[in-house]
């Protein structure tokens, strides 16, 4: 199956976009962030239009800017099936070299990029180098024919902003596809329960599943069903775990854009045996009326579904939520969408100033990007490395950072700076303005067993107690003497005979140690078995229970 993610994307003079606009790569997540109406479903509708039907692209270009034709191109690398039948091995002469046509071909455009017009009915080539000659149109006019638009080999699957899960009258025989607003998703449903032979357990097993782990663990369900009502016509109901039956109808928009995802991923492929890999999903506004931590879930199953098989998510939106979850995956990219007095321009986000932008365009406050569930404090990022590895193996997986909860930074010296006792204090910065669930994780700086951590350690780990909240302060002198020796030896070298917990281990190595390079060759030699150091894992296990306390 064709991979799109060496392929750009031009177009220009659509709607808002009148200037060319160009996405250089795609990714398995692409997320489209702008304010409203700022042109996010316009991307969109180019990727249709790349995959679509001669009368949907004529509609398309019917939209140009100001009465203008749009114009589509994609840039691509040629292929040797492409090119094979233009250019013949064995044949030389004609314009060009002594060299034969095919070894001329294997010279100068195989794996090259050549920039492509997609148009209603046909693709030109619109760049490529070497160019054509008068002399050498032929070739021209005959690669044309044979180069492949790479999104025919897709299926393309939209769900809009504008959507709903209403009672449908069915039909015995194959079942509706369903459509962009949702319509034929009942009848979708019922068709797979009642006639699914081949594999009737895409709803009442795979779609559970992925629901619950969504919603959990607020809401829980053990089936889907269809039943009919008075005028003949059919209702998805979700049965809970008391028994109790929820029409559809009466749940939130949150609930039904949740379930027209899995429709559309789990039930619709699976149906038409089709692989996953196949598709591009094109999903708009997935935040409206839905939670930040269904939100959140409903984002990492996305993404392991990109991950895993292999399909293709363009999202709009216009929720920071994206910022935290996909701001360093490799595998996604955020795209900002500006308008400007009527004209709108795609941005890629790939710094903190384009992160900046975006925060600033979408009239978002700090204190909204903070409202996680719960917050662990920790001094700086290689604290962080460990906490979040240590939380990954005791949770075997089941917590994330940036879903159940977040890591923040206080830095050593400005711990004597926090207070958690009473918000209007103006001579500290109040952890609580924040967020007031939270862990504090401090190093005790002790240099041996009897000695006493300082008053500024004492105060936080009162005030923390006083509100509900959880003091990690280190048994051992800081976090990294929690690393086994062996693991320490391993890294730096062998440590002197006196070492035990409370020697410094940035002091083991010469000269400055990278304390974040450090940090990450250790837990790579760190597994589960490893957590049984001093109380290391019992804090953890703590932790954990908090994050899971969040969460309820």
């Amino acid at each position: 199956m064709t991979k799109l993610r060496k392929i750009s994307i031009e177009f220009e003079q659509y709607k808002a976009f009148r200037k060319r606009q160009r996405l250089q790569e795609i990714k398995p997540i692409n997320i489209i962030i702008g304010r409203n109406n700022a042109g996010k479903s316009a991307v969109l509708d180019v990727v249709e239009y790349l995959k679509g039907d001669p009368p949907s692209r004529e509609n398309f270009l019917a939209q140009g800017t100001n009465g203008a034709t749009p114009s589509v191109l994609l840039e691509k690398e040629l292929k040797e099936e492409e090119l094979r039948k233009t250019f013949r091995e064995g044949v030389i002469g004609g314009s060009f070299t002594n060299l034969d046509h095919w070894s001329y071909a294997v010279t100068n455009y195989l794996g090259k990029p050549v920039k492509i017009k997609v148009t209603e009915k046909a693709i030109r080539i619109d760049e490529i180098e070497p160019g054509f000659s008068k002399d050498t149109e032929k070739f021209k006019d005959s690669l044309e024919k044979e180069i492949r638009n790479p999104f025919l080999d897709k299926r393309v699957r939209r769900l809009r902003a504008d959507r709903n899960i209403l009672p449908e009258k069915t039909t015995p025989g194959e079942p509706p596809a369903i459509q962009s607003d949702g319509t034929g998703a009942t009848r979708s449903v019922d068709f797979i329960l009642r006639f699914n032979t081949a594999n009737p357990k895409i709803i009442e097993e795979n779609f559970v599943e992925a629901f619950n782990k969504i919603f959990g663990p607020d809401i829980k369900i053990v089936k889907i069903d269809t039943k009919e009502l008075k005028d003949g016509s059919k209702e998805i109901h979700l049965e809970e775990q008391n028994k109790r039956l929820i029409p559809l109808s009466e749940s939130g928009s949150g609930i039904k854009t949740v379930a027209l995802v899995l429709l559309n991923t789990i039930a619709y492929p699976e149906h038409y045996k089709t692989n996953l890999s196949e598709y591009i999903f094109l999903l708009e506004e997935l935040e409206n009326n839905l939670h930040a931590h269904a939100l959140r879930n409903l984002f990492h199953y996305i993404k392991s579904l990109a991950t895993e098989f292999g399909c293709t998510f363009f999202i709009t939106t216009h929720s920071s939520t994206v910022i935290d979850l996909f701001d360093n995956d490799p595998d996604a990219q955020i795209i900002h969408i500006v308008n400007h007095n009527g004209e709108s321009e795609l941005e890629v986000v790939s710094d903190w100033l384009d992160k900046s932008k975006v925060i600033d365009d979408l009239g978002i406050r700090g204190s909204d990007l903070l409202q996680t569930n719960g917050i662990i404090w920790v001094e700086g990022p290689s604290d962080r490395i460990y906490i979040n590895h240590w939380i990954t193996l005791l949770s075997n997986g089941e917590l994330i950072e940036g879903t159940h909860y977040q890591c923040l930074f206080y830095g050593g010296k400005l711990l004597s700076n926090l207070s958690l006792s009473d918000p209007l204090l103006e001579e500290y910065i109040s952890m609580l303005k924040i967020n007031k669930n939270l862990v504090i994780v401090i190093d005790s700086d002790k240099s041996g067993a009897r000695k006493r951590i300082n008053r500024t350690k004492q105060r936080i780990r009162k005030e923390t107690s006083e509100i509900g909240g959880m003091t990690w302060v280190t048994k051992g002198r800081e976090v990294e003497n929690y690393i086994q020796k062996e693991i320490i030896e391993s890294i730096l070298g062998k440590v002197p005979d006196d070492f035990d917990e409370f020697t410094k281990v940035s002091d083991l190595k010469p000269g400055k140690m990278n304390k974040i390079a450090f940090a990450r060759e250790a837990i790579e030699k760190m597994d589960k078995e490893r957590l049984d150091n001093l109380d290391l894992h019992k804090r953890i296990a703590e932790i954990i229970e908090q994050i899971k306390e969040w969460n309820k």
